[in-house]
């Protein structure tokens, strides 16, 4: 990687293994990157490692995806204070991105950065799992696919020379090897 000043990264799954030494180095590279995870401790630690790489990098531009019905940033966001999940929210394929509230200081930082977050389906996750497979030979778990989803949807305007981070291949693989056999 080089010079990647002015570019945006998107790293979910970011607390541990590759996604963490992802956004380690996108950060070290310049990239205005933001971390989420479902362990949010871990996540904070990764964020203290790069010395606030969010906040470090206040001319990015930060765009997010979450599960249909699991969008209590997206809503957070909208009405200005934390709202979480609402009572039985649907299934969802992404179970990494299940959280039942936002963390405060997340919150903080993307209302701060004015980070637009999409809601996407689980037709469009399977959609980006598939793109990715077969045009790049990946295997990505559900959560891991959601940004792309949003962006493969035409739910976003992505910046010029924007990053998509994909991460994370803890899929089923009787649910990847469907996904894949039926196609879109």
């Amino acid at each position: 990687m080089n010079g990647l000043g002015g570019k945006v990264a998107l790293v979910t799954g970011a607390a541990s293994g590759i996604g963490c030494a992802i956004a380690l180095r996108l950060a070290a590279e310049g990239a205005r990157v933001a971390v989420t995870d479902l362990d949010e401790d871990a996540a904070r630690a990764v964020v203290a490692r790069t010395s606030g790489i969010a906040l470090a990098c206040p001319n990015s531009v930060i765009i997010g995806a979450e599960p249909d019905g699991w969008d209590d940033m997206r809503r957070s966001l909208d009405a200005g204070k934390i709202v979480p999940v609402g009572p039985n929210p649907p299934p969802t394929l992404c179970d990494a991105l299940q959280t039942p509230s936002v963390s405060p200081i997340t919150f903080g930082i993307l209302r701060g950065r004015e980070a637009r977050i999409s809601a996407v389906s689980d037709n469009d996750v399977e959609v980006a799992m598939l793109w990715a497979f077969e045009e790049h030979g990946l295997t990505l778990e559900p959560g891991g696919a959601a940004a792309l989803a949003v962006v493969l949807a035409g739910e976003v305007d992505t910046p010029e020379r924007s990053v998509i981070v994909l991460s994370g291949g803890n899929v089923d693989p009787l649910l990847h090897e469907a996904i894949v056999r039926d196609g879109f």
